[in-house]
């Protein structure tokens, strides 16, 4: 299948999954990840009216950002090292993966440097599998409370990745898992977290039942 029909087709899948959870299309963003093709691909998407594109390593979200057109919003979805936070800075419009207090405490000072003013989100291991980055649940309370006092930024939510390979129930734990800690935090803390970025091209579906609000979808896209 060629990428318009690829994303015609995931677009009612995710329409069918949002009106069988009651909710409406609308509340969820078609994150597209663009992490294993080059520009043609990602212009090919832009002319379908997709405006929120997401990389993993930097070197690739500065080469294609600069290459893009300039109403792009880009995503920076992978861990998130010391020595590239200025330039994802710089980039990226939405972070969706901070996974240390000293990650969130540098994002927050080259914020205030640079005057950008991103939407960020922790990364909690719902599932606690070793693979996997991002804070424990336990965790997550103290990183949420540090967020929460950073003035640079905008703390808007959590982001969580699944086993692979996980069935319905595990997938089901972890997303709803991320969703409970959400509106605890939400409760605790007093505070709005509308983001939970939560779903990948083989289990959005499921993530969208639980309560996702961005699906980041890739090798659905281009297969």
């Amino acid at each position: 299948m060629t990428i318009p029909e690829n994303y015609r087709a995931l677009s009612a899948r995710l329409a069918a999954a949002a009106q069988k959870s009651g909710r409406a299309s609308e509340e969820i963003l078609f994150l597209a990840v663009t992490k294993s093709v080059d520009l043609p691909q990602v212009k090919a998407l832009y002319e379908l009216g997709l405006r929120n594109f997401a990389e993993n390593r930097e070197p690739e979200l500065l080469r294609k950002s600069a290459a893009l057109p300039a109403d792009i919003v880009w995503h920076f979805i992978g861990p998130l090292q010391s020595n590239k936070v200025r330039k994802v800075v710089k980039c990226a419009q939405v972070i969706h993966a901070l996974d240390t207090l000293a990650v969130i405490e540098r994002v927050d000072r080259i914020c205030g440097e640079e005057k950008r003013r991103p939407d960020v989100m922790i990364e909690v291991n719902v599932s606690g599998e070793a693979s996997k980055g991002g804070f424990t649940v336990d965790e997550a309370r103290e990183a949420a409370r540090l967020a929460a006092s950073c003035r640079n930024f905008n703390f808007k939510g959590l982001m969580t990745m699944a086993p692979n390979h996980a069935d319905e129930a595990m997938l089901k734990n972890v997303f709803c898992g991320l969703a409970a800690l959400r509106d605890e935090l939400e409760k605790s803390l007093q505070i709005t977290l509308p983001y939970l970025s939560m779903g990948m091209s083989g289990d959005f579906e499921t993530a969208i039942a639980c309560g996702s609000t961005i699906v980041r979808i890739g090798t659905a896209l281009y297969e």
